[in-house]
């Protein structure tokens, strides 16, 4: 019997002692979720909901198995009513504005990552995230700015410096998306370079001086 179907058992015999148990379905709802059960998860959730109609996190994984089965007009709906519930969780905004990602809408994503980094200005993977979304609006600034900032949190984050590469390369600031290209490859985050030659986000500097140095390496 593996570790998570071990969980599983002990709440459901948590759940035959005390029925109202609301740890015990959280929990329980939790594992079967990551066991990918998740019409068990939601029933879970739903119990847990009817006993304790205040508990936000109840929603919030309601909301991860709507995401995961792409039902996210109903992952959104249970995210707002987490945060109506709570309004100072910063990963109520966060998965929030992800499902508004997934749901092109990008605009409304925006404000719930905006919302999470005024929750939480010294968060690093936050100005990450909304430095990608600006990158898929194509505004190139707004991202390149969060990625300082990022980089200025939490210096050295491989993600943070190809994704500025990327942007470097988009804004056809060679030697800036080359120098980022270097210091991704120096992090040990970029151990092949043949990646970069599939990506179309640096057909920009493919043929200046730096880029060809860097791929000859």
């Amino acid at each position: 019997m593996n570790e998570q179907q071990k969980a599983v058992d002990d709440y459901t015999r948590a759940l035959e002692l005390n029925p109202g148990d609301s740890l015990s379905l959280l929990g329980r709802g939790l594992v079967q979720k990551k066991m990918k059960r998740y019409e068990e998860a939601l029933a879970d959730y739903n119990a847990l909901l009817r006993i304790s109609p205040g508990f936000w996190q109840a929603y919030q994984g309601r909301a991860d198995i709507y995401a995961a089965t792409k039902r996210y007009a109903r992952a959104i709906e249970d995210l707002s009513k987490a945060i109506k519930i709570d309004p100072t969780q910063v990963i109520l905004y966060s998965q929030r504005g992800l499902t508004y990602v997934f749901y092109r809408r990008p605009d409304r994503a925006e404000q719930d990552f905006t919302k999470a980094i005024e929750l939480s200005p010294s968060n690093s993977a936050l100005y990450l995230t909304r430095a990608s979304l600006y990158k898929e609006m194509d505004r190139l600034d707004d991202s390149a700015a969060d990625l300082r900032k990022a980089l200025e949190l939490k210096p050295g984050n491989v993600a943070a410096t190809m994704l500025f590469a990327r942007v470097e390369s988009l804004r056809k600031n060679a030697s800036e998306a080359c120098g980022w290209l270097n210091a991704a490859y120096t992090e040990g985050g970029l151990r092949n370079r043949n990646l970069v030659r599939k990506e179309k986000d640096f057909d920009n500097i493919r043929y200046s001086e730096c880029y060809m140095k860097f791929m000859e390496q």
